[in-house]
């Protein structure tokens, strides 16, 4: 049986002093600043912290990238037809 080891104090994570200066932004500004980002890096923020959870659904400039896919269904005529009755539907 393997025998587990235990992290020394030494290793434990501390709060970091450094202050957060972008924290104490208003809500506002910081989801202004989210809509400059791509929609995926925006949901991305909502890991940080419960406050940066909600805000990027408030963003009201969405930019989507489908650039890739699309140049995908353009170049393979059986995407193009396929998508197209889609569409159509």
């Amino acid at each position: 049986m393997a025998k587990r080891h235990q992290l020394s104090n030494n290793f434990a994570l501390k709060k970091c002093s450094a202050e957060d200066r972008i924290s104490k932004l208003p809500d506002e500004i910081l989801v202004h600043i989210l809509s400059f980002l791509t929609v995926k890096e925006a949901a991305d923020t909502s890991v940080l912290s419960k406050r940066w959870l909600p805000l990027w659904t408030y963003i009201y400039r969405l930019d989507f990238n489908a650039t890739k896919p699309l140049n995908e269904v353009a170049l393979n005529p059986k995407l193009r037809k396929m998508y197209m009755k889609k569409y159509i539907r």
